[in-house]
């Protein structure tokens, strides 16, 4: 087997780009000296064409993959995403673009209620702010993490900026006018370079508005470091003296976003500074140039002769034709200068030499254009195809790309593991389907409620189903028919917790019809978690029997002590029922005990689920008995299904804007004579 080493995309890009540029400046100079005495002018405008071509590729195919991004989010935004403002779901699906897509700095998600999620990357470290100034106030959840420590730090911050006032956001957001249903291109803005206010890291940002599944306006920003613009300007380099700047805006208010790094003119350190400053700040041929081509519009299209602390330099200025969707960006330009004794130099004794190295440079370019090809143009080839293959939904073939190019290889691997995500995805969709469709099953299909009082119950399914189910079943009893009922609440979710509340189920309704009591019906329930069923977990539980003629509910509670309230009708505060009873299957042997409560008349008795309990507003305090207690007071005269009703609806309240992750059940007795 042939070992073959691994190369940059960078690197190899920056080589055969290089090579190009000495062909064609070669096969140009050549031409030149040879047919017509080449002049120092048409040197000058040959060998800066090359260089700013080059540069507006890199920065039109920055562009390009926006359009792929933005495309994909419009997706994620429609199809995939439930509405959650999950910091880590945000974090698991949008990590692999930054890895992706090598220019890119910062990654945003706001919202227009000013609610903004944002993720960046550099030199390994990772940094993600979460922003709700409505549930928060002015604080932000900021993450950090790096690559070799994926164990995040979170913090909380003070937040000193406003998202809503940031040109990007209010540019994307007066698209909506056009119409949420608007085709894509209608709804892009490309914000004037700025540096950004959570990394200070100066940067070109593009966004796009869409509507999250709630209607409400959703921007998203993608935004470029311009940091690594000023790296390639410093591996681009034209003759000895050579000059290249990228300047940003309109010719009256130009500022730099990418500064010529070299010893002659600018160290590194100061680099980061000039950036998005006039090019009067760096001084030399660049700021002499740009003010001696103001105003003078032949210096868009042939260069431009100037002098500068007595030397002669020749110039040229061309614009940047980048666009995603055809929407144009901030005017860009590539500025060029080179010193006329760099031309004069090269220009003698290139006759027979310059022949020859044209002639051998076009036969090197050919056959390296050849290995480009067949190195870039198949593994790409077979990323498009796996793109289309997951765009229609299939995702069962492996997306895996066999390349030595370091980058498409972590492309390659970072769709692979976009495939293998959604595919889990729908396979957790599915089973959570199933999981639902086993309660369904589970719960009584009608309440049979014994003369003198009211019986209602609720069951609502989280977005991964937690098993939780409910019974309402009529038994025989020595002083007559009594009432037995239950609520199980699993510590496990999905098809599994869907199949063991089923099963103990059955072994409830078996020991009730057989007359057990409720310490004996948890006794049973206990011994086939621990006896019949292989890894079944814990179960919290409450088991009771109502007798109807006295109004006594004998009850047992294994976990859901504090998850009981009985209200008087005359009473001022709600009484709780406490029980320090561990849950079912947590410990071996433990003697479960039972408690009786009376229900005077008007008396009512409710037995919720943590999914009720421990519901969180956006300031993570819990909905609790005291929620109960506050819904129950305002509809105390009202029917048992009036109360319950009322009850579902003020948890909806209090958990606005927040995901429900486990079930809410529960079962209200009321007593009426």
């Amino acid at each position: 087997m042939r070992w073959t080493r691994a190369r940059s995309f960078r690197r190899s890009l920056i080589i055969n780009l290089l090579l190009i540029v000495i062909v064609f400046g070669a096969t140009v100079a050549g031409i030149s000296y040879v047919v017509m005495q080449v002049s120092a002018r048409r040197s000058s405008e040959a060998l800066m064409t090359q260089v700013v071509d080059g540069l507006g590729n890199e920065t039109q195919a920055f562009f390009g993959s926006v359009e792929s991004i933005f495309t994909l989010v419009e997706f994620w935004a429609h199809r995939t995403w439930t509405g959650a403002w999950d910091t880590y779901e945000f974090d698991r699906t949008f990590a692999p673009m930054l890895l992706a897509f090598y220019e890119a700095s910062s990654i945003y998600l706001s919202q227009g209620s000013g609610d903004f999620y944002m993720l960046s990357r550099a030199e390994g470290q990772w940094l993600s702010w979460t922003v709700r100034p409505v549930a928060w106030g002015d604080r932000a959840l900021v993450r950090t993490w790096t690559d070799q420590n994926p164990v995040p730090d979170e913090r909380w911050q003070k937040l000193d900026f406003d998202v809503t006032k940031l040109p990007w956001f209010t540019g994307a957001l007066a698209r909506l006018e056009a119409g949420s249903d608007a085709p894509l291109a209608r709804r892009v803005y490309t914000a004037a370079p700025a540096v950004a206010p959570t990394t200070g890291i100066p940067g070109q940002a593009i966004s796009m508005v869409t509507t999250s599944p709630l209607g409400e306006p959703f921007v998203f920003c993608f935004e470029r470091s311009l940091v690594g613009v000023t790296q390639r300007l410093a591996d681009t380099q034209v003759l000895d003296g050579g000059r290249v700047a990228l300047l940003s805006g309109q010719p009256d208010r130009l500022v730099m976003i990418g500064v010529p790094l070299s010893g002659a003119a600018v160290d590194e350190a100061a680099a980061d500074r000039l950036i998005l400053q006039p090019p009067a700040a760096l001084g030399g041929p660049i700021a002499a140039f740009v003010e001696a081509a103001a105003g003078n519009e032949a210096a868009l299209r042939e260069p431009l002769r100037f002098s500068e602390a007595g030397d002669d330099w020749w110039g040229m200025v061309y614009p940047v034709q980048a666009k995603a969707f055809d929407v144009p960006a901030e005017p860009a330009w590539i500025v060029a200068v080179i010193p006329e004794s760099d031309l004069r130099r090269r220009l003698p004794h290139l006759e027979l030499p310059l022949a020859a190295a044209t002639l051998l440079a076009g036969l090197l370019a050919v056959l390296r254009a050849r290995a480009l090809a067949g190195s870039f143009s198949r593994p790409i080839d077979d990323l498009v195809e796996h793109s289309r293959r997951m765009q229609r939904l299939d995702f069962e073939q492996s997306a895996k790309v066999s390349t030595n190019i370091v980058e498409i290889g972590i492309l390659g691997d970072t769709l692979e593991g976009m495939r293998r995500a959604l595919h889990s995805y729908v396979s957790i969709s599915e089973e959570t389907r199933i999981a639902e469709a086993i309660v369904r099953g589970t719960l009584p299909s009608s309440l049979r409620r014994p003369s003198g009082y009211e019986i209602e119950a609720l069951w609502r399914p989280a977005a991964e189903s937690g098993g939780q189910i409910f019974d309402v079943l009529p038994v025989d009893r020595p002083g007559g028919e009594a009432t037995a009922l239950m609520l199980l609440d699993p510590d496990s979710f999905g098809v599994e917790a869907a199949v063991l509340s089923a099963q103990l189920r059955a072994v409830f309704r078996a020991s009730a019809r057989s007359g057990e009591s409720p310490v004996g019906m948890a006794a049973e329930l206990q011994r086939c978690l621990e006896d019949d069923l292989r890894d079944a977990g814990t179960v919290r539980a409450w088991i009771a029997v109502l007798d109807p003629a006295s109004g006594t509910v004998t009850a047992v509670a294994a976990g859901l002590g504090g998850n009981m309230i009985v209200r008087s009708r005359g009473s001022t505060a709600p009484i709780e029922a406490p029980s320090p009873d561990p849950s079912l299957g947590s410990q071996s042997g433990w003697r479960y005990r039972q408690e009786s409560i009376h229900l005077q008349p008007e008396d009512c008795l409710v037995i919720a689920s943590h999914g009720v309990i421990e519901a969180l507003d956006g300031n993570r305090q819990r909905f609790g008995i005291r929620g109960i207690d506050e819904a129950l007071a305002a509809v105390a005269t009202e029917s048992a299904a009036v109360q319950v009703k009322a009850i579902d609806a003020a948890v909806d309240r209090f958990a606005t804007n927040n995901r429900f992750t486990s079930d809410r059940t529960l079962i209200l007795v009321k007593r009426l004579s």
